[in-house]
């Protein structure tokens, strides 16, 4: 663990998601998951979700928790990696709604292109 207190990070909008950027951050450490685990009581597979930004893998009331202990532990200010979390949840759920409706027009357009091909004839 770093001696230094708490770092403060702002995340513009183009940099890296919070999962690779505690990775990045515990790797310039020179710590490993295995370190990190012993020290946080996180267990490895659920440290390596979060650096993968899989928090799907996780307890889901546990999230928040497990951000907040790995950051502390690696001298990073919590709540701006819990922000970047949150910030990285609306940007998928925003990405996803946009995919269904593309796919929604596609799939009118090719209703009607069927239909207008069936005219033709």
């Amino acid at each position: 663990m770093t001696d230094n207190p708490s770092k403060v990070v702002l995340f513009p909008k183009s940099m890296e998601s919070p999962g690779k950027y505690l990775k990045t951050e515990r790797e310039s450490q020179n710590l490993t998951l295995k370190e990190v685990s012993e020290s946080t009581k996180i267990r490895e597979p659920l440290l390596k979700a979060i650096e993968e930004d899989k928090y799907g893998f996780l307890p889901p009331a546990y999230v928040k928790g497990f951000l907040n202990a790995y950051s502390k532990y690696l001298g990073l200010s919590p709540n701006e990696i819990i922000l970047k979390y949150q910030k990285h949840l609306e940007n998928k759920i925003l990405s996803k709604g946009t995919e269904s409706k593309q796919r929604i027009r596609s799939s009118k357009l090719k209703q009607w292109i069927t239909l207008l091909k069936k005219g033709v004839k």
